[in-house]
């Protein structure tokens, strides 16, 4: 499939924000500024790069067993990798291929979302992403099995991946793309963006709905249910035509091509978390100690991202695909 400028820059910019929603997420106990800020970035960030992981996916005959593996592979590789920098750092790091924590979750959900579209491939997609989001509402009523396999998250985040799957990139750009659209687009992002601002108590309760961590009985939200997923979902809607409506109008090349590299600087960026972690940095920035403490955390965010979004971190990804290519190809290779 043909890349798109607009929307491998949009790609770009909601891996950064998973970066800085990482980073401002050390800070949420400092500042009510920090706390706006995390709830507006994972109001939208993941559901915005997962619809856009599934718009560049695409129906196919066979199964897709060398990108499911690779994805599986990948997920096994992170937390093995981030045990032992964890270990070297003087963490408490621990491995389960049962509940993962961090990063690697996504990992395990690509492979899912890759062989529930090829399962559910030539079924109607109104009725599959109906279906979808009935179960999204539904899963956070279990307390056992929410965490397992991460099926939680899997399940809640699925109905974003079959939308982008559904449908094609053009037809979203062409009905985002209009000067009407683009200028809601831009009111409603600044009107939630002013929300998160002025009512940060009232939407900070909604964290765990946003970021589909648990279930509803540990969500801090008096009788918390589906109405509350059901809002998630639309504000997390809302919010991704919009960032799409606004970068079609954009053509920002060094995005775009920073935009083709984005799991490297999803897989990499808890490394130096880490590291920057186990220097007392955060720490330091945050509490107020430090003048503009703040914009330097963030900007180290930014940097950090940009940084690892060289061709050079993306290679070793790159190998690990090419190999189980290959022996998906031809599996009597050695």
């Amino acid at each position: 499939m043909a890349r798109i400028e607009s929307i491998d820059s949009l790609k770009w910019f909601a891996m950064l924000l998973v970066v800085v929603g990482h980073f401002i997420d050390m800070g949420v106990a400092y500042s009510d500024n920090y706390r706006a800020m995390f709830v507006f970035i994972y109001a939208f960030h993941m559901p915005l790069f997962i619809f856009l992981s599934g718009l560049f996916d695409h129906a196919r005959d066979k199964f897709p067993l060398d990108s499911v593996v690779f994805f599986v592979a990948w997920g096994i590789v992170l937390q093995v990798l981030y045990l032992f920098v964890g270990m070297a750092l003087g963490r408490n790091a621990s491995f389960s291929l049962f509940a993962t924590s961090g990063l690697p979750w996504f990992m395990f959900a690509m492979a899912a979302w890759k062989s529930l579209c090829w399962i559910l491939s030539g079924r109607s997609a109104v009725a599959v992403f109906a279906i979808a989001v009935s179960l999204g509402l539904a899963i956070r009523y279990d307390t056992i099995n929410f965490d397992l396999f991460e099926i939680g998250r899997i399940v809640i985040f699925f109905p974003f991946y079959w939308a982008g799957f559904s449908l094609t990139p053009e037809k979203v750009l062409r009905v985002l793309r209009r000067r009407a659209c683009v200028v809601v687009s831009a009111c409603s992002v600044l009107a939630f963006l002013l929300a998160c601002f002025v009512f940060t108590d009232s939407v900070y309760a909604y964290r765990t709905v946003f970021t589909a961590h648990s279930a509803y009985a540990s969500v801090p939200i008096k009788n918390c249910g589906w109405p509350h997923q059901l809002l998630a979902y639309g504000v997390a809607a809302m919010l991704c035509a919009s960032f799409i409506s606004i970068f079609s109008m954009l053509r920002l090349k060094v995005l775009a091509r920073w935009g083709q590299r984005t799991l490297a600087a999803y897989s990499w960026h808890y490394p130096v978390v880490y590291a920057l972690q186990a220097a007392g940095i955060p720490a330091s920035l945050l509490n107020g100690a430090v003048s503009g403490g703040g914009y330097i955390w963030v900007s180290l965010a930014v940097l950090t991202t940009v940084v690892l979004s060289f061709e050079m971190f993306q290679k070793p990804i790159d190998a690990l695909r090419l190999m189980l290519k290959r022996k998906a190809i031809n599996p009597q290779s050695t």
